[in-house]
């Protein structure tokens, strides 16, 4: 018989049939998993991955889905996604939309072959003139004769340098005023800072860099930010230190640029 002081043993919490279910999943499957969109232009992508998937293979697999290689992508959630995170570093949880913004090979190769052969088709009637470069045309000559910056940094030729905390300074913009480049990478911007304001411009807003040595100075470069559809709007900057020019397109761009 039992006494009032023995006690009756508690019988086990049976976890309802789904949950068990979903955690039986997840096991066999690498942890738990995220369910997600994945929007790109009109068309949208539901995504359900181990929240331990890295970004390098969402790419992947964002390429076998859309067609879009994987180093022409661009992921945007909260900022850009990095190839190193896991989803559940860069914050990706169920239901949010995470943006992919990118060209597909063979739309870049079609404007490449097109432009290629309108260039072949054209028949000069004299000589062929020779491209002009940007220390040559007025627009440019008239900010160069101002002369490189005092507090422009050395430059140091022959080298990639990563970008300084502090941003690139003593620069000069097409208006000839001082300006100064800071990139702020958790949001995605680069910074374009002068005496009478500051620009805030997104990274994917940015569809082209190139640049140019300054003839006659060729340790510091002309630096052209695309920030629309033509080259008409393009932001000039100028004393650009050679170290730092790769490494501004790299931070911009992404590693995709070399695609274009």
């Amino acid at each position: 018989m039992m006494t009032s002081q023995e006690s009756t043993p508690a019988l086990p919490v049976e976890e309802p049939p789904q949950a068990g279910m979903k955690r039986k999943m997840d096991e066999i499957e690498g942890g738990p998993h995220v369910n997600f969109k994945l929007a790109h232009g009109k068309t949208v992508y539901d995504i359900n991955l181990p929240s331990t998937t890295l970004v390098a293979d969402l790419k992947k697999h964002v390429e076998e889905l859309s067609g879009v290689h994987a180093n022409m992508q661009k992921l945007l959630y909260k900022g850009m996604l990095k190839d190193e995170q896991t989803l559940e570093e860069a914050k990706v949880k169920d239901g949010v939309r995470v943006m992919l913004m990118a060209s597909k090979v063979e739309d870049v190769l079609k404007v490449a072959t097109a432009a290629a052969s309108s260039v072949k088709d054209e028949k000069p009637a004299g000589a062929i003139a020779e491209k002009v470069s940007w220390s040559e045309m007025t627009e440019h000559k008239k900010v160069l004769e101002k002369g490189k910056p005092d507090d422009a940094e050395a430059a140091i030729p022959n080298k990639k340098l990563p970008i300084p905390a502090r941003g690139v300074y003593g620069l000069l913009n097409g208006r000839g005023m001082k300006t100064r480049l800071t990139f702020k990478n958790d949001v995605d911007q680069v910074w374009i800072g002068t005496n009478e304001r500051t620009q805030k411009i997104p990274y994917g807003s940015i569809t082209s860099i190139k640049s140019e040595p300054i003839k006659g100075n060729e340790n510091y470069h002309i630096m052209a930010l695309q920030l629309g559809p033509t080259e008409k709007s393009n932001y000039y900057l100028y004393f650009v230190p050679c170290q730092y020019v790769e490494s501004v397109k790299d931070a911009i761009l992404g590693t995709f640029q070399s695609w274009f």
